[in-house]
């Protein structure tokens, strides 16, 4: 199964030029590309934002529908169980529910997110056009440096709740079908909003 949670945030010196740093994300992130860590739904739009020189992107979710034990509901205590980066079929499903084991497995829908660095503030500004062009409600600047400015995108396309506790079922296989199905649509949303976003940034660029 491939993961498409990449980051290869930049780890050079502080001073570096945006143009530098620019540098080591690409080869980092052509690095991820090459072990296969990277899902193929993701890089068209990487490389568009990529080609663009004011813009680098520093890590990236394409959108995904998990299986995650979350007994405590932090990240320090939790563990991927399984994980999709596509539509999932209800018998795939029901089959990995079965499957799991953990204290308490959530069945989650995990929207779009993207974080790109921008040569400045203007730059940023301008991507923050493309996001409202697409539709996109949440995402802002979450940092500002002489040499680049950090901003977040990220979809409104979710859904979580726990479906197992122990060993205990907490759904049964029709009900199961429904949230899959949900699932499922939420996922072709995040689909279609890297699209409107793709269409937004070569209207800009």
């Amino acid at each position: 199964m491939k993961v498409t949670d990449v980051k290869h945030g930049y780890r050079g010196p502080k001073d570096a030029s945006f143009d530098e740093i620019k540098r080591e994300l690409l080869s980092l992130l052509e690095n991820a590309k090459e072990k296969g860590v990277v899902d193929e739904g993701v890089i068209p739009y990487l490389d568009l934002i990529n080609s663009h020189p004011d813009y680098v992107t520093s890590s990236s979710c394409y959108g995904r529908i998990v299986l995650i034990d979350l007994p405590n509901y932090t990240k320090r205590d939790s563990k991927f169980l399984y994980k999709w980066h596509r539509t999932v079929m209800a018998d795939e499903a029901w089959g990995a529910l079965e499957n799991s084991t953990g204290k308490l497995v959530w069945l989650k829908a995990d929207p779009l997110i993207l974080h790109v660095s921008c040569r400045d503030v203007a730059a940023a500004s301008k991507l923050l056009r493309v996001k409202a062009a697409a539709g996109m409600k949440r995402g802002g600047i979450f940092s500002i440096a002489p040499n680049r400015v950090q901003i977040e995108l990220e979809g409104t396309y979710r859904m979580e709740l726990p479906v197992k506790k122990g060993s205990e079922l907490l759904v049964g296989r029709g009900y199961l079908e429904f949230l899959i199905s949900h699932a499922n649509d939420k996922f072709k949303r995040n689909q279609k909003m890297w699209e409107r976003l793709a269409r937004a940034f070569k209207e800009m660029a």
